[in-house]
């Protein structure tokens, strides 16, 4: 069994760093891909304290095809970020970095996973089911972070169902610092709610590890729930990460 990952944006990309040049590394940014809207994007790459940003190209499935070489010194981080642009701001979507001396010296592309921060539903415990003609439920979870809204799959006649899915944002998506969790009951009459939990974030970058949380409302239950990354409401749109 492998656990479900849901939004993991990825940057596609090309490196050089030839041996008989060794402080010139050669990068060609390709294209982006599983990004969740059409917007304008772009492409920031930082070596060392030099610095390239490809044009913006207005697609959910961008591809710049942009080619540039940047001088290394002792830092062999290569630091790519992808900023979605409207209305003159422009917002973090992802980061990600490459070890440039953990290269092999053949020429190839690379698939860079942009977010590594978001929310992991694991499974719930204990629920009830408020239809006394029905004995099991056919739970789901609603899961809000900040205004992005994500359904895990439905878990047939079930009060253990086990979920085990991520859902993948990055931080500057978060408006609130909290998450909600909305347990759902798919029936034939339609589909209702069962209960709620939620999640308060500290100010610190933090990852909590999956842990049982209790649900509001009259079924009662738990919630096995978790946070991947440093989900923070500290970063801000706009502003690069320090490292």
């Amino acid at each position: 069994y492998q656990r479900r990952v849901h939004g993991a944006a990825e940057l596609n990309v090309m490196i050089d760093a030839p041996e008989i040049q060794p402080k010139l590394v050669y990068v060609k940014i390709m294209s982006a891909n599983q990004l969740s809207k059409r917007s304008l994007y772009y492409v920031r790459t930082k070596l060392c304290s030099r610095e390239h940003n490809t044009v913006e190209i207005d697609s959910q499935i961008p591809t710049w095809e942009d080619e540039f070489e940047l001088k290394m010194d002792n830092d062999k981080i290569l630091y790519v970020y992808l900023f979605m642009s409207n209305a003159g701001v422009d917002t973090l979507v992802g980061e990600s970095r490459l070890n440039l001396s953990k290269l092999s010296n053949e020429i190839k592309p690379y698939s860079l996973p942009l977010n590594d921060d978001g929310v992991r539903a694991v499974a719930a415990r204990n629920l009830k089911t408020d239809d006394i003609v029905r004995s099991l439920i056919n739970p789901y979870l609603k899961i809000l972070v900040g205004s992005l809204s994500f359904v895990t799959r439905t878990i047939p006649k079930n009060l253990y169902p086990v979920w085990d899915e991520d859902f993948l944002v990055s931080s500057s998506q978060m408006i609130d610092n909290e998450i909600k969790f909305i347990l759902m009951d798919t029936t034939v009459l339609g589909d209702h709610q069962l209960g709620e939990a939620i999640l308060k974030l500290d100010n610190r970058h933090h990852t909590y590890h999956p842990h049982w949380i209790s649900l509001s409302g009259s079924n009662g239950g738990e919630l096995k729930v978790g946070i991947l990354g440093a989900l923070s409401p500290k970063k801000k749109e706009g502003v690069l990460p320090a490292f």
